[in-house]
């Protein structure tokens, strides 16, 4: 939904190239910051609840690229927005593990294949209303929807004590097979 207004947003903020790409690293940046630490809560609180909390955080965080009048704001609210969605694509792939190893069967390329495809959809109608509303009622529609697909999917989620407790590092330093893969 945000994607499309990143030339909209250049142009109201009135950036230099370098401000812009830099405040745009900030979505990154929150995304490496997050990920790491996501590992922990999803062992303490179970990848449901984590997928729910930045879920929603990241829903809500989503309209301050949207709403924002200055560069700082734009910053720390790509910054904010970053670190809600790399904590969701964590807990997400986490919840997904779990629901592929209770069906006893492959089924994480299907969720992958759809969260594509979910954002094509996205982008197309964020390309569509873009020529007909304003950017912040736009973010506002689109939090909107994002909150009323979050009421009907959080409740069919797998309950958080299935992987509580179920990881016995905090943190471990990447495999050479990781590192080279990267």
């Amino acid at each position: 939904a945000w994607a499309p207004h990143i030339p909209l947003a250049k142009e109201k903020l009135a950036a230099s190239p370098l401000q812009f790409g830099t405040a745009l690293l900030c979505m990154g940046l929150g995304s490496i910051l997050t990920m790491p630490l996501v590992g922990v809560a999803v062992s303490r609180f179970g990848s449901s609840r984590v997928m729910s909390v930045s879920a929603i955080c990241a829903t809500l965080a989503m309209l301050i690229p949207f709403a924002a009048a200055t560069l700082p704001a734009f910053a720390l609210g790509l910054l904010l927005f970053g670190c809600a969605f790399g904590a969701l694509d964590v807990a997400m792939n986490a919840h997904g593990f779990l629901l592929e190893r209770a069906m006893r069967r492959a089924i994480m390329s299907s969720f992958h294949g759809v969260y594509s495809v979910a954002g094509l959809v996205g982008g197309l109608l964020s390309a569509v209303l873009i020529q007909r509303i304003d950017e912040f009622n736009h973010g506002l529609i689109s939090v909107g929807i994002c909150m009323l697909l979050l009421v009907f999917a959080l409740p069919r989620l797998l309950p958080p004590s299935v992987d509580k407790g179920s990881i016995a590092t905090i943190l471990s330093l990447p495999s050479r097979y990781t590192i080279g893969l990267g």
